[in-house]
């Protein structure tokens, strides 16, 4: 509901009138992200891997933003959250660490997932 309260302002000698209006305060919902898998692993230096991720609301609600997949030997890729996948490519030899982050969206707060580790190999096994 509303209220409405007139005051009198006997400097100005007139009427002035005060809303009170309700604070409508908007949070946004958390999520959680997940990598469910990383393919092919071990891989090689530039080969495409489909890295497939879960990125879900708590409250249900679909999540339109993106997620974005690093490793950090500094290759990465990018998807809509509601994609599940993307193709990432490893720059760097050895044991590697894979991270998603939903970047959220207008409705949804940002998360990061736990590292994944993959193996990037000189040759193909």
């Amino acid at each position: 509901g509303r209220c409405v309260l007139h005051l009198w302002s006997q400097e100005r000698n007139a009427v002035r009138r005060v809303e009170d209006r309700p604070r409508v305060v908007v949070t946004r919902a958390a999520t959680s992200i997940t990598i469910l898998s990383d393919q092919p692993d071990p891989s090689t230096l530039f080969q495409p891997v489909a890295v497939t991720f879960s990125a879900v609301s708590t409250v249900g609600a679909p999540l339109t933003g993106t997620v974005l997949v690093r490793e950090d030997g500094g290759g990465s890729c990018s998807a809509p959250a509601s994609a599940g996948t993307c193709d990432l490519a490893f720059r760097a030899l050895g044991r590697r660490a894979v991270t998603a982050t939903y970047q959220g969206d207008p409705l949804h707060l940002p998360s990061e997932s736990a590292e994944e580790p993959h193996d990037v190999q000189l040759f193909a096994q």
